[in-house]
């Protein structure tokens, strides 16, 4: 556990934490943009901490050697004085491999949840009604998916969600047979602009960091607020698609209160109850915001300035 690392990661973070409290009249997408790079670069630390330039040192004058008498007493305080250092360095390597030890056991967790999310298409969907497949077909062509998506029906009711091991499926619950067709394209939209903004990748990332940074606090906050600034960022490319938000803020109500089924933390799932509450305040109180081109330029700037000055020197 590398202590000097574990400083520097954690002020690359508390940059980033200003930065999105100071956008907070911004999209959501530029403060999901703040969280995705400042996550990206503490997990590159390590990586590109040799690769920064270093301020020389300047040889200074050599100090004089001092000529001192040794007699027994001196030995046996320099056996003494050296025990410090070994229980230093043996306390160093104690905490070393507990961060190893936590590490394989935080990635190892997050590979299960893979594996069940893949393991939820293949065991637990079946193949969903055609006019569900054809309407995302059509909505994918109107958001700018390259290549259809595949949409299955889950055995069991609950939040519409993206699953899959190494592609990403769009899940529709049972219920969604007696929606509305205004409440499905709005769930579809949702998932659909899941994979177009590539947020399952981006999800990955954040849970290796969370991984390799398991004890420190301040990077399972930050994904986790990446995580509610990708849903808000969705919840604006369905409003912007024209649903009305009073009928989208009561859908995911519905959703969230209704009993479901467990979904993998590595499923984007529509409409988890943790997080419901903000995206119901943002959805009926604020229109749907564009994110601006100068600002997350300014955005990714500023970012690599910290990260440069503070987090890889």
């Amino acid at each position: 556990m590398d202590l000097d690392l574990f400083a520097r990661t954690s002020a690359i973070l508390l940059a980033a934490t200003v930065l999105a409290a100071a956008l907070r009249g911004a999209a959501p997408s530029t403060r999901h943009l703040v969280w995705h790079l400042a996550i990206l670069v503490v997990l590159l630390a390590p990586i590109l901490r040799p690769l920064a330039p270093r301020v020389p040192i300047v040889p200074m004058v050599p100090d004089v050697p001092r000529v001192e008498f040794s007699n027994a007493v001196t030995t046996v305080r320099t056996s003494i004085t050296a025990n410090p250092e070994h229980r230093e360095n043996n306390a160093l390597g104690t905490l070393g491999t507990i961060g190893t030890l936590g590490t394989v056991a935080v990635l190892g967790w997050f590979l299960f949840c893979w594996l069940l999310s893949g393991l939820s298409v293949w065991r637990g969907s079946k193949v969903a009604p055609k006019e569900w497949s054809a309407e995302a077909e059509k909505l994918g062509r109107r958001i700018g998916l390259p290549s259809p998506v595949e949409v299955r029906q889950s055995i069991r009711d609950g939040s519409p969600h993206v699953a899959g091991l190494f592609t990403s499926i769009v899940m529709l619950p049972p219920s969604a047979a007696g929606w509305s067709a205004e409440s499905r394209q709005s769930a579809l939209v949702h998932e659909l602009m899941h994979i177009r903004r590539g947020d399952r990748r981006t999800q990955a990332i954040a849970q290796c960091a969370c991984a390799v940074y398991w004890f420190n606090p301040l990077v399972w906050y930050a994904a986790a607020a990446l995580a509610r600034e990708r849903e808000r960022a969705c919840d604006d490319e369905v409003l912007k698609f024209g649903a009305k938000p009073s009928a989208y803020a009561s859908l995911l109500l519905d959703l969230a209160r209704s009993p479901s089924a467990w979904t993998p933390a590595t499923a984007l799932s529509m409409a988890r109850p943790s997080a419901i509450e903000g995206r119901l305040l943002a959805i009926l109180g604020d229109s749907a915001r564009t994110p601006r081109g100068s600002t997350r330029w300014i955005v990714t700037a500023v970012l690599a300035t910290v990260a440069t000055t503070k987090g890889l020197q």
